[in-house]
């Protein structure tokens, strides 16, 4: 995952990365559209988006490898912060958590691959 969209074009953007998209995610998603959530990205909102990473603001990192799809998201503000946990497929969200409560999760036992990273609860 972490791979591939390193060099994959963004909707409506320039740029290419994960950084870029997190960031454009964050000023200009709309998690409604699914995996087109970018699909209405304007000029200003890659300015922002811009901005956000050359502020160091955004961060990507790769924990590990893994033959399944892992994304963790993570956002902290001054207000608190948030994460997010992706397996399997891109849409699927398995757990999310706001200022370390869990607000949903979604984990069959026994469904963790060894070695595969497992969501914990974010503790800012």
């Amino acid at each position: 995952m972490f791979k591939n969209a390193f060099t994959c074009g963004i909707p409506n953007s320039s740029q290419v990365g994960n950084d870029y998209a997190a960031a454009l995610g964050a000023v200009a998603g709309n998690p409604g559209k699914g995996l087109e959530c970018l699909a209405d990205v304007k000029g200003a909102d890659n300015e922002a988006a811009e901005r956000l990473v050359s502020e160091g603001k955004v961060t990507v990192e790769m924990s590990g490898i893994s033959s399944r799809i892992y994304i963790e998201a993570q956002v902290s503000t001054e207000s608190g912060a948030a994460a997010v946990y992706i397996r399997d497929s891109h849409t699927n969200i398995v757990k999310i958590t706001v200022d370390g409560r869990i607000l949903f999760e979604k984990e069959a036992a026994g469904e963790a691959e060894a070695g595969a990273p497992v969501p914990s609860t974010i503790i800012p």
